[in-house]
């Protein structure tokens, strides 16, 4: 008797505590595909909580926060459900920061064993991340811009954008290919850089560049940079 009574407050006591947890949050957006359930939710639109399920089994359960320059949120807070390293499953990303034109994505791997996710620092680590399936490649972009003042001159101000192609490597994301356009405001000319991965040297070749006149920047279609292939 004792022992049945035991285990009914211990059930009790679980039920409690997960009711508990639960409590004050509001689901912001939810949505199943293939019998997994992902939802966004929280206590406010900044703390939010990546909460998947499957059936009555929690996948993964992590609290997020999201920053005030990403505005105001999507109906879905931009949530992608997609397969990042292609292996098949369906991972998760979700935005999470921004600085300037850059979005950073907090993203998760779906385990192999198919029992739950794994944050991948790797993925979570570039700006505006894309996929491409059939080149099984991932892209990462990112914008600099430099000003240096001087107090006899006009200021010399320099821009960049950079993309970056990946690949996985032994469930390691490897660099392959950087593309990077920059402008020079002293010299008002363009610079195209190319540069590739050495595999060996774990580092990227010298940039193989080609200056651009403006005239010259203006017959070149540079949309590729921004995913090129």
């Amino acid at each position: 008797m004792k022992k049945t009574i035991c285990i009914l407050l211990l059930c009790l006591l679980t039920l409690t505590t997960i009711s508990c947890a639960n409590s004050g949050f509001k689901t912001y957006y939810s949505k199943e595909i293939d019998g997994i359930t992902y939802s966004i939710r929280g206590k406010s639109e900044a703390r939010l909580q990546l909460y998947i399920t499957q059936g009555e089994k929690v996948l993964l359960s992590e609290k997020l926060t999201r920053s005030k320059n990403l505005g105001d949120p999507a109906e879905d807070f931009g949530l992608q459900v997609l397969d990042l390293n292609f292996d098949g499953a369906l991972d998760v990303m979700l935005p999470t920061g921004k600085d300037g034109d850059c979005v950073s994505y907090s993203c998760f791997l779906k385990n192999a064993t198919g029992d739950g996710y794994t944050y991948s620092a790797e993925l979570s680590a570039l700006c505006n991340l894309r996929t491409d399936e059939d080149l099984l490649a991932v892209f990462g972009f990112s914008h600099t811009f430099l000003r240096e003042e001087y107090p006899d001159s006009p200021d010399y101000t320099v821009s960049t954008d950079t993309t970056t192609k990946y690949v996985w490597r032994e469930g390691k994301l490897q660099p392959q290919i950087r593309v990077s356009l920059s402008y020079y405001s002293q010299t008002d000319l363009y610079c195209y850089s190319v540069s590739y991965y050495d595999t060996v040297a774990e580092e990227f070749n010298d940039p193989d560049d080609r200056w651009l006149t403006p005239e010259e920047y203006r017959d070149v279609d540079f949309e590729f940079l921004y995913y090129f292939k």
